[in-house]
């Protein structure tokens, strides 16, 4: 079983399951949940994973919980159960330092990240080497817009409102009300999944996400999206466009990109610090 939790600062669980060995209800708290890593390098260094153990009153049976905490929130797991359910959840009483490490995160991840391209571009004519660059800096855009979006929608419900009333693909989903409480009580794992399936370097289509859930303006977008065109054709055709012409691509448009983007970025901090969003 794998139960999925939105909220990255849960202090404690409490967990409810049946022992498949001898039918005894278990019920149990499980304290001390992992943090974030925020010394992170990106996303997915940012998990952080300890083990619980739970024994059978009646059979003394163990069971091992993985709980694993990243930005967007926590996984429970426990290959032994096919059910559980979450019965409680505890957040810390104060939590703000955690909130302000997480909401400065996601811009120090994007500058560390452009930095070391920048390092490595240094006086370097390389031509593939050149090419990488240029296509990471679209990469390093595409993780920071996921992860603010990401962790704002899931970590805030004005926004997950937002985003759940205006998302285009829930729009023609019909809803039985016999099954409305079903689908509330899925909510959060329905909209994280559909974060997770967005193209982040579609910019219409997110930069129109990110003003209809967050209000946030993401500007022009026109120079972005033909380096996103570029870093495809460098991706997906080996450097080549569509008539299979070289996509050459030199420092000066490595740095020209990294500006573009860089301003692209500050952008949406400095709305995102005017709104003084705050995760309560």
């Amino acid at each position: 079983m794998i139960e999925e939790i939105s909220n990255p600062f849960a202090e404690a669980v409490d967990v409810k399951f049946k022992c498949p060995e001898c039918g005894q209800i278990i019920e149990e708290r499980l304290g001390g949940i992992p943090l974030p890593n925020f010394e992170g390098d990106n996303h997915t260094d940012s998990l952080n994973a300890d083990d619980f153990y739970i024994e059978c009153p009646q059979c003394h049976k163990n069971y091992i919980f993985t709980i694993s905490t990243a930005l967007d929130g926590c996984t429970i797991s426990c290959d032994d159960l096919d059910e559980c359910s979450i019965d409680e959840i505890y957040n810390f009483d104060d939590d703000s330092w955690y909130k302000e490490q997480i909401q400065s995160y996601f811009i120090n991840n994007f500058n560390g990240q452009i930095l070391k391209i920048q390092e490595l571009m240094t006086d370097n004519d390389n031509p593939l080497l050149l090419e990488l660059l240029y296509a990471n800096v679209i990469t390093t855009l595409e993780a920071y817009l996921s992860e603010v979006l990401t962790y704002y929608v899931l970590n805030h419900d004005n926004y997950k409102r937002n985003f759940v009333k205006t998302f285009v693909d829930y729009k023609n989903i019909n809803v039985n009300l016999a099954n409305l409480y079903d689908i509330y009580d899925d909510i959060d794992k329905r909209v994280s999944n559909s974060l997770k399936d967005l193209i982040y370097h579609n910019l219409p289509k997110i930069r129109g996400i990110y003003k209809e859930t967050l209000d946030v303006d993401m500007g022009l977008i026109k120079d972005i999206m033909q380096a996103v065109e570029k870093r495809h054709h460098i991706i997906h055709r080996n450097g080549k466009d569509k008539d299979g012409n070289a996509i050459v691509i030199t420092q000066t448009d490595v740095e020209k990109l990294i500006t573009d983007v860089t301003a692209f970025v500050e952008n949406i901090e400095n709305q995102l610090n005017e709104k003084q969003i705050i995760i309560s």
